[in-house]
């Protein structure tokens, strides 16, 4: 009896260990089955779209010898991280490089190329944030031409859409621009402690190019306290003792309204172009 009970329970001891071993063979291979899924979800969705959103110059058209700005927006534009991302920007014959801000990373020049380099751009999708970038460039060209400058971006990562990483080149004017002349005349001269002294400002654009938003700035005498500021076409605001006068038109070559300025003489002495009685 004792035999037989050993074979009993040997025999269910047995079945009991293959169903352990088959349970356990199930499970790693669902468990290998697993991993292998994770290991390819990183890869199926491992999405980046690095794109060149905007490239714009401001002021367009620029007069010869001064600056023009030129604005770069960069984005990845998908959810996943794209490695080592590099902004390109061109600075074309006609054109020489001043400076290159990004709002992350850093930038060197090396004739023609601004090359920046921007580190790991999170995509948009997943809370990251477009770069901006400001490229100072100052017009060498003569007036009457124009520079083209182009912008690209790259990434290490694989980009499912490489066709929105440039925008077609940006084009700049250069005109000859203009030339002001300003006259300022004033009136009594000499003038009385605690009279009214008048100012008149005559500008004059001397060409070629019209002038946009023309602009006076005046600083008065600390022995005049402002009164009033007045011409046809001018805005004028005070702070303190500088007088600011702005317009929003374009002038063509020659005279502009004449601007009229007005205070009063606080002491006996006046220090600005009038003398004293």
């Amino acid at each position: 009896m004792l035999v037989k009970s050993q074979n009993i329970n040997g025999s269910l001891g047995h079945r009991l260990m293959r169903a352990k071993y088959s349970v356990f063979g199930l499970l790693n291979q669902k468990a290998r089955l697993a991993f292998a899924v994770l290991l390819l979800i990183p890869l199926s969705a491992m999405a980046v779209d690095i794109q060149v959103t905007n490239y714009d110059d401001t002021p367009d058209p620029v007069p010869a010898t001064q600056t023009v700005t030129y604005n770069m927006v960069v984005e990845n534009s998908a959810a996943d991280t794209a490695l080592n991302v590099v902004a390109n920007a061109t600075v074309p014959a006609g054109m020489t490089f001043i400076s290159a801000t990004p709002s992350v990373g850093s930038c060197s020049f090396s004739a023609p190329n601004v090359q920046c380099p921007l580190g790991n751009l999170l995509g948009t999708l997943g809370g990251g944030a477009p770069v901006t970038i400001a490229i100072v460039m100052r017009a060498t060209a003569a007036g009457g031409s124009s520079v083209s400058s182009t912008a690209s971006a790259t990434t290490d990562s694989g980009d499912t859409n490489p066709g929105n990483n440039s925008l077609p080149p940006q084009t700049t004017t250069i005109t000859s621009g203009a030339d002001l002349a300003l006259t300022v005349s004033d009136s009594p001269d000499p003038v009385n402690g605690s009279g009214v002294i008048t100012y008149t400002l005559l500008s004059e654009n001397l060409g070629p190019d019209s002038v946009v938003n023309a602009r006076i700035v005046n600083t008065l005498s600390p022995s005049v306290s402002y009164i009033s500021a007045t011409g046809a076409g001018w805005s004028c605001s005070v702070a303190g003792q500088v007088v600011t006068c702005n317009r929003a038109d374009t002038q063509p070559a020659g005279v502009l309204p004449q601007l009229v300025i007005q205070g009063r003489v606080n002491v006996g002495c006046l220090l600005y172009t009038s003398r004293c009685v």
